[in-house]
């Protein structure tokens, strides 16, 4: 936000979800060069896995697995930009029978550049 140098998350343009207050980032103050869209989990030592987005491997589809959708950035006139399939960088450092990533490129005017990702977690998740 150039008027207040917060940085926000929002949907389909209109909903403002939230935002990351300035002082979380002072180092970004003149902005970003990497972004990155993910999921992550955390789990105590010697327990299971917690499930990731709605616990469904992306192989089921995009009416069951978590979906990031109509990727964009806004740049520094506050214009947003789509994001460039020769610019993703799909990245898994897990089991893919725990969790895992399928990027779609361009998929339609709904969702525009999108991936599904997440999965059921469980034991023995590291690759």
């Amino acid at each position: 936000d150039n008027s207040t140098g917060n940085w926000w998350l929002t949907l389909d343009d209109i909903v403002q979800v939230g935002y990351w207050p300035k002082e979380l980032f002072p180092h970004l103050r003149e902005g970003a060069s990497l972004v990155r869209f993910m999921g992550q989990v955390y789990a105590s030592p010697n327990l299971p896995n917690p499930p990731m987005g709605s616990g469904r491997l992306p192989k089921e589809g995009y009416a069951n697995a978590a979906l990031f959708g109509k990727l964009m950035t806004v740049d520094s006139n506050s214009y947003q930009i789509d994001v460039l399939p020769e610019d993703m960088k799909p990245y898994s450092d897990a089991n893919s029978n725990c969790y895992d990533l399928s990027y779609y490129n361009y998929s339609g005017p709904k969702y525009r550049q999108a991936f599904l990702f997440g999965g059921p977690g469980g034991q023995n998740c590291d690759k």
